[in-house]
């Protein structure tokens, strides 16, 4: 984070006050792009607030002057396009601050003072390095937010110019402000969704139909409260019948044959027994 001083009055000198709107937004656009570092971080962010707090003048100069329609769409788009460019800025800057604090580069805690040394040198605070808390705050915040919900402000400017209103920082604060909300609840929602999966099945189906009675409407339930007891009726005849039909099954030998008698009705008598046995009895 070194050689990362530099204020919005650097960019008004090198604009000189006379660079049109739409130079000074390709201007943000190509200095973020080709940055390397902190600085060149903070350079690319006060252009593109500069070139929004200028379309916002240009905005109201045009509708005061009762100016055509086109004129000020095309300052609400610049407005829109540099509210990109900044929040760009604002995120790139929130992770070199981070990276530099993980590489003890820069010093951690409320206010960023005494904060010990690193590798024999004093750490730098944000005071050094020209940036503020707030400033810090506000670029993970637009940080985050755009993790948690990818193009949100570019979306956010979109639809603004869609309706035709004028896209502001104050939305966009907004927008992101309720990103953060949810991302903050989600680790709950998750817990939930936990809980949910232990449910039993029973439970579930009991749930799910009772969301169904929940979304349905006053004549449908009507008409199924009517044709309930008949229904109920029904289902315990079938349940009747199926154990009656079971009994049936356990208790019914039809089908099964008995095995056949294979004793002999006459013993078996050797042939040199003194019995007097008829030779065709005899067994041979």
């Amino acid at each position: 984070m070194k050689d990362a001083k530099l204020g919005a009055a650097g960019v008004v000198e090198q604009s000189g006050g006379t660079m049109s709107l739409p130079l000074l937004i390709d201007r943000a656009t190509k200095a973020l792009v080709n940055a390397k570092s902190a600085a060149e971080v903070l350079e690319a962010r006060d252009m593109a607030s500069i070139a929004y707090d200028m379309a916002k003048a240009t905005a109201r100069l045009g509708k005061a002057k009762q100016a055509h329609d086109e004129l000020i769409a095309a300052a609400h788009r610049a407005q829109a396009e540099a509210l990109v460019i900044e929040a760009q800025a604002k995120r790139c800057l929130a992770d070199e601050y981070d990276a530099a604090q993980e590489r003890g580069e820069v010093a951690s805690g409320r206010d960023g003072r005494g904060a010990g040394v690193s590798n024999g040198n004093a750490k730098a605070t944000v005071a050094d390095i020209g940036i503020t808390r707030k400033e810090i705050h506000d670029a993970r915040l637009v940080r985050d937010a755009e993790i948690a919900d990818p193009g949100i402000v570019r979306r956010t400017v979109e639809e603004d110019l869609a309706a035709r209103k004028e896209p502001t920082k104050a939305k966009v604060r907004r927008v992101l402000k309720n990103v953060a909300r949810r991302g903050k609840s989600e680790p709950k929602k998750k817990k939930a969704d936990a809980l949910a999966l232990k449910e039993t099945q029973h439970e579930r189906d009991l749930r799910v139909l009772q969301d169904q009675w929940e979304a349905s409407c006053g004549s449908a339930r009507e008409e199924f409260q009517s044709t309930l007891p008949a229904m109920v009726s029904l289902n315990q005849r079938l349940t009747e019948l199926e154990n009656e039909l079971e009994d049936h099954r356990s208790s019914c030998k039809c089908g099964v044959a008995e095995p056949p008698n294979l004793t002999p009705t006459v013993a078996a008598v050797a042939p040199k027994d003194d019995l007097d046995i008829p030779d065709f009895l005899r067994r041979y």
